[in-house]
């Protein structure tokens, strides 16, 4: 072997053990995924010194028929979820109770290799706009004498917003249903990426300030592993939030906390994922999701503790259901 053979071929040696985690689509290739997530959660209200259980979930199916591939690997896709089943858990008043809602969503949009959406269309029937059903979960967070039927609505959309990132139900760019987003790269284990989930106040470094930043998701390849009889390519995920949104809230009004009287806003959020994806096409075989976190609500006018607090964990599930075609 010569010289040049030889230093060709250590080089491809050496680079051997990376791998392309791309997504190929199969014209006419459908899909059908169920979704479900369900939180437990503890809630203590001032003047209570007692927490209190709650149980709430969500499940759902899509499915996915791909109608046309492009040379480059994007293919055009028909995404449909005819309905969602809100799980409710017993409480003092009622038993254990499901809903059904139809939502009849319809959508065509252009899936990339790397499980990015572009170019949607909304196919749905005109109708009015769906229940957010994370709301459902914001839960009254004033004193318990004050007459009030529901958080301020700053307060209440980071709550909302926080159930739908431990729950994955938020827009699709933030569900389990195109995940994981795959790396512009190729990838050797160990190798990480990062992908935008949301957008939350958190503080500046170097500062007192706060601002609205990129929360992001941060993937890392495990590598080809066996699981349930089968090798399957494993990427884990992570996200990490720990921000008292309090400090942003002020900010706005410019105010300080014993003028607004509001001193603390406390979010908190630990997730972890594991997907198993299929060697051949990468597309997800298994996706499991544990949550956990909280908030806590603090005014100037009670001290010592919050006015609410809200303790809770979720587990949120994606698996097949029906093979391609």
């Amino acid at each position: 072997m010569g010289l040049t053979a030889f230093a060709i071929g250590l080089v491809l040696a050496q680079g051997s053990d990376e791998v392309e985690l791309v997504r190929t689509f199969t014209k006419g290739e459908r899909l059908t995924y169920e979704v479900t997530s369900s939180i437990l959660s503890e809630q203590q209200f001032y003047p209570y010194t007692h927490f209190l259980p709650s149980e709430y979930g969500l499940s759902y199916r899509f499915t996915t028929n791909v109608l046309d591939v492009r040379e480059d690997g994007f293919a055009t896709v028909r995404y449909e979820r005819p309905e969602i089943k809100e799980l409710l858990g017993e409480t003092a008043d009622s038993p254990p109770k499901t809903n059904t809602e139809r939502v009849n969503w319809r959508m065509e949009f252009t899936l990339s290799p790397i499980n990015e959406i572009t170019g949607m269309k909304d196919l749905s029937p005109p109708k009015p706009p769906a229940r957010d059903k994370t709301a459902l979960l914001a839960r009254t967070i004033a004193p318990q004498d004050q007459e009030q039927d529901g958080p301020p609505p700053f307060i209440a959309g980071l709550i909302r917003e926080l159930y739908g990132l431990a729950m994955f139900t938020g827009s699709l760019d933030s569900a389990l249903d195109f995940s994981p987003k795959l790396p512009f790269e190729p990838v050797k284990p160990g190798a990480t990426w990062k992908r935008t989930v949301s957008y939350q106040p958190q503080r500046l470094a170097g500062t007192t300030r706060q601002a609205v930043q990129r929360l992001d998701f941060t993937y890392t390849y495990v590598g080809l592993v066996q699981e349930a009889g089968r090798q399957v390519q494993r990427v884990t995920g992570a996200v990490t939030l720990d921000t008292n949104a309090a400090e942003f809230v002020n900010q706005l009004l410019d105010m300080k906390p014993a003028e607004s009287g509001l001193s603390a806003i406390n979010l908190k959020l630990d997730t972890t994922i594991t997907f198993d994806l299929d060697p051949k096409t990468m597309r997800t075989l298994r996706a499991e999701a544990v949550s956990t976190g909280g908030f806590k609500v603090e005014v100037t006018q009670i001290e010592g503790r919050p006015v609410v607090e809200e303790k809770f964990k979720v587990k949120t599930s994606m698996r097949p259901v029906a093979a391609p075609r």
